[in-house]
């Protein structure tokens, strides 16, 4: 079991007003942390299969901001809406870093102990089952696999838990996952991260232009040209999804500032974007080089 005071000191402060964010609507949500024989637990939902949003998935409480509340106050409301938790039960305790949710919601997390044991009363037409996952399961790295959300295949992977036939995944498990980097370890991997993606525009650019002097040389003629061309254009597609997905993750946390030094986590997505775009003219300039310079060996023949 974990003090109340060990808690606090490792917690962020408690909210206390929302930060508007562009473009981002505001919610929040309850951690409840509950001792159950000895163990610290946290209490998390499961969500309907036929809802409209999130169906089945596993998540706090908590949801979108009512009229000028603060996140604490939001947080505390939805629970008591979601899952029967009157909030003169919950003893506050800090809060973690607020996310950005795939749904473009702005997401305060408030940590706060229940007791063990209270009369909790689940929405019925909101909340499937309401379930204390351990601590410790929640923090054994063996059990977390990185993989593709089922039925999402166009999504990246990501941590999912399986644990009694339910899985934790998205946002809940970034938040469950949550430690603040230290300002040396998030300042390296974000120079760690803009030197791979600079290293690699280099390096495809590079290769790239070798590889169609090496085909020519190779496989002389109309056929050298043809495979010359398949091969610029699978660089072209990765350079494509390079340029695509990184824009797309780049916008997707656009505002998100709950980095350890204040700057934007798209920072670590923009020299993806920026790599892969670079890469497209390169290439394209690599197909135009093949086909002329095929033409003009072929004029001459």
């Amino acid at each position: 079991m974990i003090d109340d005071q060990v808690l606090r000191s490792v917690l962020d402060p408690l909210p206390t007003v929302f930060v508007p964010r562009e473009g981002l609507r505001l919610a929040a949500v309850l951690v409840p942390w509950v001792t159950i024989e000895g163990r610290d637990h946290l209490l998390l939902t499961r969500r309907r299969d036929d809802l409209p949003h999130h169906p089945g998935q596993v998540s706090f409480p908590g949801g979108a901001r009512e009229g000028e509340e603060d996140p604490v106050s939001c947080a505390l409301r939805e629970s008591e809406e979601e899952i029967g938790l009157p909030p003169r039960e919950v003893v506050l305790l800090g809060s973690l870093p607020p996310r950005i949710s795939i749904a473009r919601f702005w997401v305060h997390v408030v940590v706060g102990r229940i007791a063990p044991g209270l009369d909790l009363h689940p929405d019925p037409r909101e909340v499937a089952s309401l379930r204390a996952w351990p601590l410790d399961l929640l923090c054994d790295p063996s059990r977390w696999e990185h993989r593709v959300p089922h039925g999402d295949p166009h999504r990246p992977p990501s941590p999912h838990l399986d644990h009694e036939g339910e899985t934790l995944w998205g946002l809940t498990a970034r938040f469950v996952l949550d430690r603040p980097l230290s300002w040396p370890e998030e300042l390296s991997t974000l120079l760690l991260v803009w030197a791979v993606a600079f290293g690699s525009f280099v390096a495809v650019v590079r290769q790239s232009h070798l590889r169609v002097d090496f085909i020519a040389a190779k496989v002389p003629g109309l056929a050298g040209d043809l495979v010359n061309t398949l091969s610029q254009l699978c660089i072209l597609a990765v350079a494509c999804g390079m340029a695509w997905y990184g824009w797309a993750f780049y916008s997707s946390t656009a505002g998100d500032t709950s980095t350890t030094l204040g700057y934007g986590r798209n920072l670590y997505y923009l020299p993806i974007a920026i790599a892969g775009a670079a890469m497209i003219p390169a290439v394209l300039c690599n197909l135009v080089a093949v086909w002329s310079r095929g033409g003009a060996k072929r004029g001459q023949v």
